[in-house]
């Protein structure tokens, strides 16, 4: 088995965003993405058991790994690993169908891949999810062109050093992706200076609800249909109210 000390760090601030937007009171489908070793699928499985699991990887050692996890947990609501290539259409994704899943979740893989990778994952993403289904991604992000904090900008100068086609994304570039693909930007949370978790809300047939504005003492919020490369909030965090899958 793979242990990869990232993901025991932050396996427990990531779960606790998804018990605040998880519907804990009936079955409920999930789908990771690039689930890596397997510690995030096997640690959230086992406080949300009532969502069933299904992790991916396109690196067979990954696979393994989230195997020996499985073997090991014995867990009942999580699934058997499937090789899924994110950057593929979604008719390539292992069968999995139309609105059927109510969460995406995707860790710490847009910015160590190529920028079609995550093409891939938002124009999936809005096809596989169930309306009202949320996609939730995790890792460093630019904000309108701009990087903090400083070990931010060293991670993304190293990265690009290693492979031009990796680097942090802006934040502006993926509420536009998911626009494109009948998602909105619901909310973005500060889990730790150098790391925010993401999260799209697909609205189906519902239409895209307006930008709220701000009140006094709550920080500002993200609004929910940024126009591509459109301005929002530089502040490092924002918390606002998620509602839960309906």
């Amino acid at each position: 088995m793979l242990c990869a000390a990232a993901a025991e760090r932050n396996k427990e601030p990531i779960l606790t965003v998804l018990r605040d937007c998880v519907d804990s009171d009936r079955p409920l489908t999930a789908l990771e993405v690039s689930s890596g070793s397997g510690q995030h699928v096997v640690h959230f499985a086992q406080t949300l058991r009532n969502v069933t699991w299904q992790p991916s990887d396109i690196d067979q050692r990954s696979i393994d790994s989230i195997e020996a996890y499985r073997d090991r947990l014995k867990l009942a609501n999580v699934k058997p690993a499937i090789r899924l290539d994110a950057s593929q259409p979604w008719e390539n994704w292992c069968g999995i169908q139309p609105e059927s899943h109510h969460l995406i979740v995707n860790i710490n893989m847009i910015h160590i891949s190529p920028l079609g990778c995550t093409e891939g994952l938002f124009n999936a993403a809005g096809i596989i999810l169930k309306p009202h289904g949320l996609l939730l991604t995790y890792g460093p992000y630019a904000v309108n062109g701009i990087i903090t904090p400083d070990s931010n900008v060293e991670f993304d100068h190293s990265l690009r050093q290693r492979n031009p086609e990796w680097g942090l994304r802006d934040i502006s570039l993926l509420s536009s992706l998911a626009e494109k693909n009948g998602m909105f930007l619901e909310k973005v949370v500060g889990s730790t200076e150098r790391y925010s978790l993401m999260q799209c809300r697909y609205a189906g047939q519902q239409q895209v609800p307006p930008v709220q504005e701000g009140k006094p003492g709550v920080e500002p919020e993200v609004p929910c249909c940024c126009p591509p490369w459109s301005p929002i909030p530089s502040s490092r965090t924002w918390r606002l109210h998620l509602a839960p899958f309906v």
